[in-house]
């Protein structure tokens, strides 16, 4: 049982270290354990409380991390055997301990950070401090908490309400502790700025417009002057007692009635119209304030954009990459580093966050890498190893590699040479003014890919409800073995993945053959009467599209001779003009067709498959965690995006394969070309 701390520690001061350091409860404003009024943790909570806006912006933040699933990793993949027990430990920890699951967790540390100035903090109870395993984790209230500025001992514990209570003192081992925006000034050490504390003025205007809103709505008469014009002080005081003595009783059927006058009596208001002062946009002005105090967006939390006409599209989609930069990015961070507080030094948290746009973009990014490398080492403008080192040093390859390939590798020498050019496959530019991205433009057999792939959800959930009842008799069969593991759920998958895909019927066990067989069937019957998956337009028209590329190669296949030759001296004047090939073009045309025909003809097989593939996946996570009902299963949109990102990867591939189909037609064609192969065998003599 670790001993309790009730003397205060030093404050932690380095050797040789000159600037002052000066304890957080040392003075004007805040005393010895009481934090200063003005930043009180009772009253931000209050300010918070009665700000709707605010507590939504707080709320929409904590349910975006509860949102996303989670895992434990090593930091050295290859050590992921040895500490299988301590991962496997630490998430049963993370789901629930000491009365808290996950969630409940997350949503009591959250508040306190995204609230108050002290943060949001939790006691670690170890096995054997300092370094043993964490068995239970408690939130604290960080209302009665505060900095101590020792490394140490980093957090204190006063309750206000009990002054003769000695404080407790927490070892740095025994507590987790995150907080918003630190302070700079040297008496607030140790101090964060909450969100509320950073946009007050707002939430204080917000809160104006909203009282102001509910007395127009209430009973009471808004503040003014009743003109009663002609009538006489006499009569109208005599009145104006009535009215009092009226009002009096319980009888609620009481109508007060003026009389003795000619002219109509007018109230005189000191306040303007509700209309006249706009003050609904006013007020979502100010709420677009609050929310930015969040890193947020009024349409993150269901609100219309201040604008009449809303938000645009392309609006809307600056401001989900802002969020994810700023408001969703944060807090990913802040619990990131809380959870790795508590885990051991090999081990760390990460959020899977699957994000279809950061995917794709991810991907074509690498395509044009690799399609940008393959040119500089064919033209011998840049080395292997060094575009290696380039493809490291520009972060796309998220995965720990050497810089240097290694002598025991599969490909212990890159292959050079050979790489296909692929025409439209990374497009042309499209400015944002243009009404694109800055994206790369895509061919149409792209676009038809897109529009298939990017279809809507609930086309997509009647193809996994077919697939649901073969899979789940699998898993349910194999969920009294270790096979679903957690350790072992990532290798089952693989290795099911390379049985659907690889065809390979022999090596199949029966039941998984069956599994397979099974949900093929009744997700065909499912598509029967749908034809989503077919092409719009004809496999001419997408051939066509590629043809003003390979005329782009041919002429310049054409001119790369026309200048050998000139330099062989075999011509004497450069030609200008190429004329074009007719016979050449309707080659291309013909085959590319029958191409485009040839392997959207397996798309039906692909999606599939691909079904099959992301709902298996799904619904094993979902097993293993103990939260799958096969007998009242819910399709939700988790399991959509499972078979998206499926499809995603079956569009990706077919993206790949039809390049270089499309490439080696080309090339054929194209090497067909007379005196091309004589023309380099003589440059090659010379040279020698």
């Amino acid at each position: 049982m670790p001993k309790v701390k009730h003397t205060p520690p030093s404050v932690t001061k380095e050797k040789g270290q000159r600037s002052l350091t000066v304890a957080p409860y040392i003075n004007r404003y805040l005393s010895e354990w009481l934090q200063p009024e003005w930043m009180n943790a009772k009253i931000w909570r209050f300010v918070v409380a009665n700000q709707p806006i605010a507590v939504i912006c707080r709320d929409a933040l904590i349910s975006y991390v509860n949102s996303l699933e989670w895992k434990i990793e090593p930091r050295d993949s290859t050590q992921r055997d040895e500490l299988k027990e301590e991962i496997k430990h630490y998430t049963r920890l993370f789901e629930f301990n000491s009365g808290y699951d996950y969630i409940q967790v997350n949503e009591r540390v959250g508040k306190d950070l995204l609230d108050i100035p002290f943060g949001g903090v939790a006691e670690l109870i170890r096995e054997s401090e300092p370094s043993g395993r964490v068995i239970h984790i408690i939130p604290i209230d960080g209302g009665t908490c505060f900095p101590t500025n020792n490394y140490d001992v980093p957090v204190g514990q006063k309750f206000e309400e009990y002054p003769t209570t000695p404080p407790i003192y927490f070892p740095d081992c025994a507590v987790s502790r995150i907080f918003m925006s630190p302070r700079t000034e040297i008496k607030y050490a140790g101090w964060g700025m909450p969100p509320p504390e950073r946009i007050y003025l707002s939430i204080a205007l917000l809160c104006r417009a909203d009282k102001y809103y509910v007395n127009l709505l209430t009973d009471t008469p808004e503040s003014g002057i009743l003109d009663l014009l002609d009538m006489s002080k006499e009569d109208a005081e005599e009145w104006l007692m009535a009215w009092r003595e009226l009002l009096n009783g319980i009888d609620p059927q009481k109508i007060p009635v003026l009389y003795q006058h000619n002219k109509s009596a007018v109230w005189i208001p000191f306040t303007r119209n509700p209309s006249e002062l706009q003050l609904d946009r006013g007020v979502m002005q100010y709420a677009a304030v609050c929310a930015a105090g969040y890193g947020l967006s009024l349409s993150d939390i269901g609100f219309q954009a201040v604008t009449s006409g809303g938000e645009t599209l392309a609006g809307s989609i600056r401001q989900e990459r802002r969020v994810k930069k700023s408001g969703q990015a944060l807090i990913k961070g802040k619990f990131k580093v809380f959870r790795d507080k508590m885990l051991p030094p090999d081990l760390e948290f990460k959020f899977i966050d699957l994000d279809d746009e950061t995917s794709v973009a991810v991907g074509r990014a690498r395509l044009a890498d690799a399609t940008a490398a393959s040119q500089y080492i064919q033209q011998k403008i840049f080395t292997p190893g060094e575009m290696r080192l380039q493809a490291l040093s520009d972060g796309l390859i998220t995965v720990s590699v050497p810089e240097e390939v290694p002598p025991d590798s599969e490909f212990p020498a890159p292959t050079l040479g050979g790489s296909a050019e692929r025409p439209s496959m990374l497009g042309r530019p499209v400015a944002a003014t243009a009404g694109g991205q800055g994206e790369v433009r895509q061919s149409l057999f792209e676009k038809e890919l897109d529009r298939i792939i990017n279809v809507e959800d609930v086309r997509l959930k009647r193809l996994i409800r077919a697939s649901v009842v073969p899979i789940s008799v699998e898993l349910s069969a194999l969920s009294a073995t270790n096979i679903l593991e957690d350790d072992n759920l990532k290798s089952w998958n693989d290795w099911h993945d390379e049985m659907l895909w690889g065809n390979t019927l022999a090596d199949m066990p029966e039941l998984t053959l069956a599994t397979i067989n099974n949900a093929m069937g009744d997700i065909d019957r499912a598509m029967i009467g749908d034809e989503w998956w077919t092409l719009c337009a004809e496999s001419k028209e997408i051939a066509k599209d590629l043809h003003t590329d390979f005329d782009n190669l041919r002429i310049s296949k054409l001119r790369s001779i026309a200048e050998m030759q000139y330099e062989l001296g075999k011509i004497n004047e450069l030609p200008k003009e190429f004329a074009d090939d007719a016979s050449l073009s309707r080659r291309f045309k013909t085959r590319a067709t029958k191409e485009v025909a040839d392997i959207f003809d397996t798309l039906p097989s692909r999606i599939k498959k691909a079904v099959i593939s992301g709902t298996r996946k799904y619904l094993s996570l979902q097993s293993l965690r103990g939260t799958m009902e096969f007998e009242n299963f819910t399709i939700s949109n988790e399991n959509v995006a499972y078979v998206r990102n499926e499809l995603m990867l079956v569009r990706n591939a077919m993206v790949e394969e039809f390049a270089d189909i499309i490439s080696s037609i080309i090339n054929n064609i194209l090497g067909e070309i007379k005196c091309l192969e004589d023309d380099q065998n003589q440059i090659q003599e010379k040279l020698k």
